[in-house]
């Protein structure tokens, strides 16, 4: 399975290019051994640290 994460994008997402995740952590609790998670570029701050993603596949 193939998920997104999009800083921009509105809590609630489902994860899907159309309807990304807003967090790396809804990402992480979700996928599972073998899936890809894509993070798109931004500033990801989350549970205390924060990170600047420049790259995305």
């Amino acid at each position: 399975m193939k998920y997104y994460v999009d800083v921009n994008a509105m809590p609630g997402g489902k994860g899907t290019q159309d309807s990304p995740f807003s967090t790396i952590q809804a990402a992480a609790d979700i996928a599972l051994p073998g899936d890809e998670v894509i993070v798109l570029p931004g500033i990801y701050r989350e549970n205390g640290w924060h990170m600047d993603c420049a790259c995305v596949q």
